[in-house]
Parts: C-alpha cells; structure tokens; sequence
C-alpha cells in the first residue's frame, strides 16, 4: 500500500490538533461559564484520561514508531506485542484509578467523574498503540483523520449537553464513549494495513519491547507529573473549584505553546539527523529552532501579562479573578516550557537518555512537591509558581548536563533581542493600559483587543530595530526549515 507523504501526513496531524484544540478550547468556555466547579471537575477527569493515554505503553510509542518503519510481518508482530504491553498497563491503571475513587481523597463530582475515566483506560491505551503504529507505517494522515474524528465528534455533542443543561458528567461519558469508538476504528485501519496473516503472539517481540521501558517509562512519569500535577492534586488538596482557577488559565497556556510543541515534534527528524552528523550540527539545529520559536513565543508571553486580566474577562466572564496571577505565571512559564522542549529533543537525539531523565524526573519532584504545599497554602496561584519553579530546576540540569554540547550562554543570547524588544513594548503598554482604563475593573474588548494587535506591531518593529530580523538571520531560520523538509524526504 502507498504510503503518506511528509507534506500531507504532517498537514493532516497539524490540521487535526488545531481544530481538535479550538473545539476542546469552545467546550471548555462554556463549562467555564458555567461554573468554576465544573470547569475544575472536566478538567481534572479528563486529565486522568489523558494520563492513561500517555501512559498505556509506559513510554515506548516514541521507540516503536522507528521499529515500525521495516516492512514485513515484523510490523505486526509488534503491534500485537504493544497491545500486549498497552493491556497490562492499561489494567494496573484501571486498578489504581478505581482504588483512588474509594479512597475519599476527591469530592463526589471528581470521584464519579474518575470512575467514568476508567472506563476509558484501555480505549486510550489501545489508541496510543494505534495511533503510534500509523505513524511508524508511513499513514499519519490517518492518524490526523483520526484525531479529528474524536475531537470534533465529542466536542460538538459535549457541547450539546451543556446547552441542554445536562450535568458535567454527561460530557465525560460522551468522551468516554467516542474514545471507544475512535479505538474501534483505529484498530480495523492498522489490521487492513499490517501485511501476513496470523496474530498470534510471540514471546520475542514483547521483550524486546518490554526492554524499551526502563529507558523511557522514568521520563514519561516525569513528563506526565510536570504538565498534570496541578489538575490531579487540587481537588483533593484544596477543591475543584480551585482546580477552576488552574484549568481556566492553562488552557490558555495550552494554546500559547501549541505552535512551539508543532516546531518541535516536526523538528525530530532533523535534530536526529544532525546529532549523527556531529555535535556542531545539532548544535545548528537547536539554535535554529529556539530562535524562531523565541520570537513567536514572547510577544504573547507580553500580551498576556498586560492584557491577561481582559482576556480572561471576556472569555470567561466575571468569575474567574482568582485566575488572574496563575496566569501570569504559566504565561511566564510558557518560554521556558518551550525551551525545555528544545533541550529535552537535543539530549534525546544525542542519545542522553539518562541525562533526560534525571532532569525530568528532578522538575517533577519540585512541581509534585510544590503543588502539594504550596496549593494548599495559595490555591491556582501556589500551583502556578511550583509550575515555575519546577521548569527553572530542569533547565537549570539540563545546561548543567550538556555542558559539553549546549552552551547556556548563547542559547540566551539567541532570545536577547526578543526579550528587549518584548519587554520594553510591555512596559510601555502596561503604562497605556493603567492610564487609559484606570477607572475600570476590566477594559472592554473593542478596546483591549486592537491595543493588543499593535503591541505585537511595535514588538516586531523594536526586535528589527534591534536586528532580530536581520537578513542574515532569516536566512538561517529558512535553511532550518528547508533543511528539515528536503531531509524527512
């Protein structure tokens, strides 16, 4: 069978996550208005969705989309083995998930709520095997297809309930149902595409795969922990309705680091590509891709700051104060997620596997340890700053582990002229806004929103002023991009 291009396959997985993610995000508003409960509560199980997703082959899929590449019965023989893995996973998980759910640790809506996810753990599991194999076998627009079923599918009958003025759960028991039914198709897309017959399961193919897991399982927990921690802990250390006033602000966090996390993954083939050429190729590669994502990244690091109060106003309406300073932080946070992406691809390219994890894993001790305290004391914002802190803690490994490879100094120069030209236009904006709204709790959207426009404007004029869109600098970024098209083919 014909397999997709890197064009159309990359086209229809970037085109499914962001319609996925503005369907999710309008589903989202409107429980938010809701209520800060059920923005907490949705936000809460569907994160323990999708930590059975993530976690179903315990860290594997990134090893078994490079095994899939061969032709052969082997393909087929390691999917059975990851359904295999993803099984065993899948019903520890649900173990855990429903021992949780009788523990009293969450309220009644959250404790439901995660009895329904796991319902959903397999489903997720066995998607993730899916999902991993479709891309291994050269069918990512497949994959894209997929996750634009789901998404759209769910959100726009979510959406439905909510108009209808059904409880929060009905929605999850939508998700849980699509989940299934994604899965189900999924699965008759990879039997029709994997060659041979026969589908019995052999002894070698799983320890093969099962000898992948102590390389990767550490960073997927330590993964896991720094994205969710917050919206698992909350409504058991304070309540879901605090858990409201974290969720609201990161999804627009979410949103923020969408384009950064696209560059990233489309940037693995090049980053493994350099880093077996040499040390000063991917070193090229990595600047490359923090330069463009840096001068992306900060103006809306800056808008945010200035005009995140109006934002969050208009989009959620008039309860959600409590999510004003938890916005500042994850917005502040946002570049150096981004960063950490860019380090985290560079060591795992370079084969740093243990390197990673011990960054990883350090970060997570400090936002899991952060969360708890700090939540209870703070709320949102407590769980906020421990975000934060926990990403200054893994940078701060990182540069110190590849010392040898990554200079901390000149990664920081690259975003000089980004942060100058963001900062200055920020403060200057700050002062406009204050004068021109003093006498308002909120500014109002004809207003905010074209100041907004032309502070990205006079950002982009300060940074050329500045020469961060020096010609010569252009260049590089074209032949980055360029570079990474013509070597995935």
């Amino acid at each position: 069978m014909k397999t997709d291009s890197v064009a159309s396959g990359g086209a229809a997985i970037v085109l499914a996550r962001v319609i996925g993610m503005g369907c999710a995000f309008l589903l989202f508003v409107m429980l938010a208005r809701q209520s800060n409960l059920d923005a907490g509560v949705f936000r809460s199980v569907v994160t323990f969705i999708v930590i059975s997703e993530f976690l179903g082959m315990l860290g594997t899929q990134r090893w078994l989309a490079v095994a899939m590449g061969p032709e052969g019965s082997r393909r087929r023989d390691l999917f059975v083995a990851s359904a295999v893995l993803a099984a065993a996973a899948s019903t520890v998980i649900i173990l855990v998930y429903v021992a949780v759910s009788f523990s009293g640790a969450y309220g009644p809506n959250v404790t439901k709520g995660l009895q329904l996810a796991a319902l959903a753990v397999f489903p997720s599991a066995l998607l993730t095997v899916v999902q991993t194999t479709l891309v291994g076998v050269g069918m990512s627009k497949s994959m894209g297809t997929l996750n634009l079923l789901e998404s759209v599918v769910r959100s726009a009958i979510g959406m439905m309930c909510v108009l209808l003025g059904f409880h929060v759960l009905s929605v999850i028991v939508v998700f849980v149902v699509c989940r299934w039914f994604v899965a189900t198709v999924g699965l008759v897309m990879v039997v029709r595409r994997l060659e041979g017959t026969g589908w019995r399961m052999h002894d070698d193919a799983i320890a093969e795969l099962v000898r992948q897991v102590p390389r990767f399982v550490l960073i997927m927990i330590g993964f896991l922990i720094t994205r969710n921690a917050a919206l698992v802990l909350l409504p058991a250390v304070v309540d879901s309705r605090e858990a409201g006033n974290f969720a609201v602000p990161y999804q627009l966090y979410d949103l923020a680091l969408l384009v950064p996390t696209i560059l990233a993954l489309s940037s693995n083939f090049l980053f493994v590509k350099r880093a077996a050429h040499s040390p000063g190729a991917l070193r090229w590669a990595v600047a490359q891709l923090w330069s463009l994502t840096s001068v992306f990244l900060l103006p809306v690091t800056m808008v945010s700051l200035v005009f995140g109060a109006d934002l969050l106003h208009t989009i959620f309406g008039d309860s959600y104060r409590g999510s004003i300073l938890p916005l500042h932080l994850l917005m502040l946070s946002a570049p150096l997620m981004a960063l950490d992406q860019v380090l985290s691809q560079a060591m795992q390219s370079a084969k740093l596997f243990r390197a990673d994890t011990i960054s990883v894993l350090l970060g997570a001790f400090v936002i899991l340890t952060g969360t708890i305290v700090l939540g209870d004391r703070w709320g949102a914002t407590g769980a906020a700053f421990s975000l934060l802190l926990g990403l200054i803690v893994i940078l701060t490994s990182r540069f110190i582990l590849l010392r040898n490879l990554i200079d901390a100094g000149v990664m920081m120069s690259l975003a000089r002229n980004p942060v100058l030209a963001a900062t200055i236009t920020g403060i200057g904006f700050w002062f406009l806004h204050r004068t021109a709204f003093s006498g308002l709790a909120y500014a109002p959207a004809w207003a905010w929103m074209p100041l907004a426009v032309l502070s990205v404007g006079v950002y982009l004029l300060l940074l050329r002023q500045f020469g961060g869109l020096k010609a010569s600098k252009r260049g590089r970024v074209r032949q980055f991009l360029l570079s990474r098209h013509h070597g995935a083919h």
